[in-house]
């Protein structure tokens, strides 16, 4: 998996590759929900299928049970090595959620 334009939402994994989403932080107060490709998903890892779309997407939504001090780490690893992506995601005073969305071009 290639981190694409220096950004570590924009990524690149080739057809078959094993995409791996870790979370860490945030304990009890915030509640983690994905949505891969437009439906729910549990969460864990999933495969970079060029028959199933040329572009993967990937949403993380974080939702704090609390009003400040909600956090979490997400960590997107490629079963084929390179690049690892780290995005933190911080809560603001009085902020409910917060999103990361995710791009993977299959090559």
């Amino acid at each position: 998996m290639q981190i694409k334009n220096g950004n570590e939402l924009d990524l690149a994994g080739s057809h078959g590759e094993t995409i791996t989403v870790a979370i860490t932080g945030g304990g009890s107060n915030v509640v983690i929900n994905y949505v891969l490709n437009g439906l729910t998903w549990p969460g864990g890892p999933f495969q970079l299928d060029r028959n199933v779309a040329a572009v993967f997407k990937l949403l993380v939504q974080s939702i704090y049970k609390t009003q400040t001090g909600g956090n979490c780490e997400i960590t997107v690893t490629g079963s084929q090595g390179g690049d690892t992506s780290v995005h933190d995601e911080f809560q603001s005073p009085g902020e409910s959620f917060d999103a990361a969305m995710y791009t993977f071009i299959v090559q």
